[in-house]
C-alpha cells in the first residue's frame, strides 16, 4: 500500500514519474522490496508479491503465469535482482531531495 509521502505522482517533472514509475511493482504499486525477476520474460516484482501470485494460480489448479505479460512461469524461473534493490534504496534516499526542490518550486510558483 502506497504511504501518502510516497506517491509516484509526488513530482512535476515527468521524467521524475517516469523513473520514480519504473522502480514500482507493478502488482502492490509500492517501491520494490526484494525486488525478484522472472528469467524468462524479464518482469520484476516485490519477491513476496510474485511469490504470491504464483502460488495463487497453483491454488486455483492454473498454470502459473506472469502477472504482467501472462507468460508460463514457476519458482525456479525467479532470481533476485540485488541491483535493483541497491537502486530502489539510493532512490528512496534521492526522492525526499526532489520532493524538497519540487514543493519549493510550487510555492515560488505561486509567490
Amino acid at each position: 500500500m502506497l504511504e501518502p509521502d510516497d506517491s509516484p505522482y509526488d513530482f512535476t517533472s515527468i521524467e521524475l514519474k517516469n523513473f520514480d514509475q519504473s522502480l514500482r511493482c507493478p502488482i502492490c504499486g509500492d517501491l520494490f522490496v526484494g525486488a525478484t525477476m522472472i528469467s524468462t520474460c524479464m518482469h520484476t516484482f516485490c519477491g513476496k508479491c510474485v511469490r504470491e501470485s504464483l502460488s495463487m494460480r497453483v491454488g486455483k489448479s492454473e498454470r502459473p503465469r506472469c502477472p504482467q505479460c501472462l507468460h508460463d512461469a514457476n519458482d525456479s524461473q525467479l532470481k533476485r535482482t540485488n541491483k535493483i534493490d541497491e537502486i530502489v534504496t539510493a532512490w528512496k534516499e534521492a526522492r525526499l531531495v526532489f520532493c524538497f526542490y519540487t514543493l519549493d518550486e510550487i510555492g515560488r510558483a505561486h509567490v
